[in-house]
């Protein structure tokens, strides 16, 4: 990777961690809503979610997978938190907003966001900052809004619901 160096390391983690505060609210909303109010929430939150995970899919993920042993490992663990995120995404969209079950499954969503949201803060940008370089940071974080200024500028395409 290269580019001048432009932003301080911490940009990329810090947009990061701003992205998973606005999701955990938007789920947080979600609990104990009223079914007739979840509608545009619920849009809220899919279209915050995937367009998060499609970005660390396309920008991030790809770099630390090619780190060797368990640096790997963490990148392939989260592209599989992402999966079962869209599983239960998906249930929650077919499931029906007034559901019995859908508050139980958000919860179960919001659970699985928490623990991935931490592991990711504490481990996964551990990993990036032992292992590459400032620029090479920018140059994911460069990546990062650009793949998702093109979701947001395009729209989230439904295929990203089932990305595997």
């Amino acid at each position: 990777m290269c580019g001048a160096v432009r932003r301080p390391m911490m940009d990329l983690f810090e947009m990061i961690r701003k992205e998973h505060k606005e999701i955990m609210k938007a789920t947080e909303r979600l609990i104990g809503s009223d079914p007739a109010d979840r509608v545009d929430t619920m849009g809220d939150l899919i279209v915050r979610a995937l367009t998060h995970m499609s970005a660390e899919e396309h920008s991030i993920y790809p770099a630390i997978e090619q780190l060797q042993g368990v640096y790997r490992s963490i990148g392939l663990r989260n592209e599989e938190d992402h999966y079962m995120a869209r599983a239960v995404l998906n249930d929650l969209l077919y499931k029906g907003l007034d559901h019995e079950h859908w508050t139980a499954k958000l919860q179960l969503l919001r659970d699985l966001f928490q623990r991935h949201m931490e592991s990711e803060e504490d481990i996964t940008f551990g990993a990036i900052a032992g292992h590459f370089t400032q620029e090479e940071i920018n140059e994911l974080a460069d990546k990062y809004r650009k793949t998702q200024a093109e979701l947001t500028r395009v729209g989230v395409p439904a295929s990203t619901m089932a990305n595997r």
